[in-house]
């Protein structure tokens, strides 16, 4: 029977940010690749970015929600690939912020597919931007995906995003705007099921199929 632990913010290490980028090897092609430094500096300038799922002490799946200021946003939303995304790029969790809001990744090991870990890490995610929300007045004037995958696509519409247009490199860009703070939270309220706040699941209990990665 697999137990399973999800760690996020502070709790997200240096290692850990290795094991998930070796999922990224696995996942994506080489175009799409980061280095390490890099994606540990968005966990230095933004602690809730990543969300993670350990089996037996190791990643097994993750998911890379990035709060971006202005131009990177624009950037990606016009096709370009987030390959340039760094610590500049990215802000701070600050009371009553309003985010653009980034949805970089989402990637489960092949050995776990089909277990719902996806539909968990974006409940997770969903729990975390609530509690933002209703403790910090922090909520998002706008939400963009980049699919480069068939499953990421699925996931992007299974949020409840809008295709906006498709890109040189073949993938598909998705985006949701919100006029307002109560637009939002019934967007953050409409992500699946409330799974509750402990961080040990049977994986019985997940939802019956996952939706791989972007």
């Amino acid at each position: 029977m697999l137990i399973f632990e999800i760690i996020r913010n502070e709790q997200v290490t240096e290692k850990d940010i290795e094991e998930a980028l070796l999922l990224d090897y696995s996942s994506y092609d080489e175009y799409y690749h980061l280095e390490t430094s890099r994606c540990f500096g968005f966990v230095r300038k933004n602690n809730y970015v990543y969300s993670m799922i350990k089996a037996d002490g190791h990643v097994i799946a993750y998911i890379n929600i990035s709060p971006i200021n202005d131009e990177a946003y624009e950037r990606l939303r016009g096709g370009e690939s987030d390959n340039f995304l760094c610590y500049d790029y990215l802000v701070p969790m600050e009371d009553n912020a309003v985010l653009n809001i980034y949805i970089s990744s989402i990637v489960v090991s092949k050995k776990y597919r089909g277990q719902g870990l996806a539909k968990i890490l974006i409940n997770d995610a969903k729990e975390k931007y609530l509690k933002l929300l209703e403790e910090r007045n922090i909520t998002a004037k706008r939400v963009l995906g980049d699919a480069v995958s068939n499953g990421g696509e699925q996931i992007l519409t299974d949020l409840h995003l809008d295709f906006l247009r498709e890109t040189s490199r073949k993938s598909k860009v998705f985006e949701k705007t919100f006029d307002n703070k109560n637009e939002y939270e019934i967007f953050l309220k409409s992500l699946g099921e409330k799974y509750g706040k402990k961080i040990w699941y049977f994986y019985q209990l997940c939802y019956p199929r996952s939706r791989y990665r972007f």
